[in-house]
């Protein structure tokens, strides 16, 4: 198999790199943002998993070491991506923002950005199907003479899929976090006011209920290039 398409080259560049990028998000900011920056400190442990995720792949001697190493690794991506889950929730939920139901411009005309948390539930739950490991099905083939099927490969195609499946949640954390913050006219750190132009920059306003599919796409492109 030629070395780009091989396991490390995989998750070097559909793993390791992109989560090495969103780890930039866990800057320095002011105290009394200590519990987002909390929070942001996954990040970089996400990313020294991904590391070791891709040493153990080099290094190991066997397909079955690859696969638990790989399943491992999206086991924690599906867990950052259910926190962040968790966080939107909070934020539609009036009796903790303190703001607007569902963050509706006019609460009851309007539905607000609900279907946004409903979208980010689905991917959710399609990442926890990934997350499931590919040793389980472990298969005997050519009557013996080979080593059992760990299925490795599909191990490492389910962390790809799955981390681009944690930068849709993300997007959609960014999304509803940026209304928030605009309907609440919150102080923010320099890091976070940044973040806020970044995304304000490709997403207009919003008025009214409107579809939110090419404003979460244009905020997957943000990460995606490095620019948030």
């Amino acid at each position: 198999m030629a070395d780009s398409y091989s396991a490390p080259h995989l998750v070097r560049r559909h793993v390791v790199e992109p989560t090495l990028a969103l780890s930039k998000l866990s800057q320095p900011a002011p105290r009394r943002l200590s519990s987002l920056q909390d929070r942001l400190r996954l990040l970089p442990g996400l990313a020294l998993s991904a590391v070791l995720a891709a040493v153990a792949i080099r290094l190991g001697a066997t397909s079955w070491l690859q696969a638990h190493g790989m399943t491992g690794l999206t086991v924690a991506i599906v867990h950052v991506a259910e926190g962040g889950l968790a966080r939107l929730h909070r934020l539609l939920d009036s009796r903790f923002t303190g703001l607007p139901a569902q963050l509706a411009p006019r609460p009851g005309p309007d539905t607000g950005l609900i279907t946004v948390h409903k979208r980010s539930a689905g991917v959710v739950h399609r990442m926890r199907r990934a997350a499931m490991s590919t040793v389980v099905g472990s298969i005997e083939t050519s009557f013996g003479q080979e080593d059992m099927q760990t299925f490795s490969w599909e191990a490492a195609l389910n962390t790809a899929d799955t981390l681009a499946d944690a930068a849709d949640v993300l997007a959609g954390e960014l999304l509803v976090a940026t209304q928030a913050i605009s309907l609440g006219e919150t102080g923010l750190g320099p890091a976070l006011h940044n973040a806020q132009d970044a995304v304000r920059a490709v997403v207009p306003p919003i008025e009214r209920d409107r579809i939110f599919g090419p404003d979460l796409e244009a905020i997957r492109e943000l990460l995606e290039n490095g620019d948030l």
